[in-house]
């Protein structure tokens, strides 16, 4: 039987698993047919992205496995789920080694089957993409504008997270190169880490107290399907950290 993780829980903490096995489900692509007048057939849009993938999970708890009553556990259950909110991160037995984010949209009733099971089906809306935790992994990059080799195994671009860490008094000038692609990047004093985050289409500045100021729309370039070629060139260069997570994804 399967299980899952979302919002930083473990299904199988509650003595629970997955009724059936999830299946897979492939986002749809967001395009729009126009009909035009006079003319045959509809013209083609595609707005070049997925929409959101709606599922539902039947789930099973079984209190004699727990050392709570089936009542206590009902209330474990729904004191997990009910306070979420907004997106959360969702990992399953079914996709091993990837994670997605999804919102809760419904507990739904937990009905006792019997006197050592309990039910409760649970509605989800999750994003287009699976993202590969291998994905996640910082990798360092040189500063001198030497290349590296990235490989991406998937069969999607990727929009990576640029980091520029700069705990210097000064200002720089970095050139982050993609592919040939140039993106320059002039970074500023009053932050110690600059993030061109390209997967949720931000760039940011960090402060050294933590707060987060939006600076401009500026993003890195995505990483294609197989190999690609990432440099970065900081002046002056000293004491700076450059890295990338690459964000692979698939659907």
């Amino acid at each position: 039987m399967h299980n899952f993780k979302f919002g930083g829980n473990n299904l199988l903490n509650f003595c629970g698993r997955i009724a059936q096995a999830p299946s897979h489900t492939v986002a749809e692509r967001d395009f729009d047919l126009v009909e035009i007048p006079g003319r045959s057939g509809n013209v083609y849009i595609d707005n070049k992205c997925y929409k959101n993938v709606d599922f539902s999970l039947k789930i099973c708890f079984m209190p004699f496995l727990s050392d709570l009553t089936a009542r206590q556990l009902a209330y474990a259950v729904i004191d997990w789920l009910a306070p979420l909110v907004g997106y959360q991160t969702y990992e399953d037995t079914y996709n091993p080694g990837y994670f997605t984010k999804a919102v809760l949209k419904n507990i739904g009733e937990i009905k006792r089957e019997l006197p050592t099971l309990l039910t409760a089906t649970l509605s989800f809306s999750r994003l287009p993409y699976w993202y590969s935790t291998d994905g996640q992994k910082e990798i360092i990059l040189s500063k001198d504008g030497s290349n590296k080799n990235i490989h991406n195994s998937e069969k999607f671009d990727a929009p990576p997270i640029f980091i520029y860490q700069n705990p210097n008094t000064q200002n720089a000038s970095v050139t982050l190169k993609i592919n040939g692609i140039k993106t320059i990047i002039s970074p500023l004093t009053a932050y110690v880490e600059q993030r061109l985050d390209g997967l949720n289409m931000q760039y940011k500045g960090i402060k050294a107290n933590g707060d987060e100021i939006f600076i401009s729309p500026l993003l890195p370039s995505n990483l294609t399907p197989g190999e690609n070629t990432v440099s970065v060139t900081a002046l002056p260069n000293s004491n700076e950290i450059c890295k990338i997570i690459p964000n692979w994804r698939r659907l």
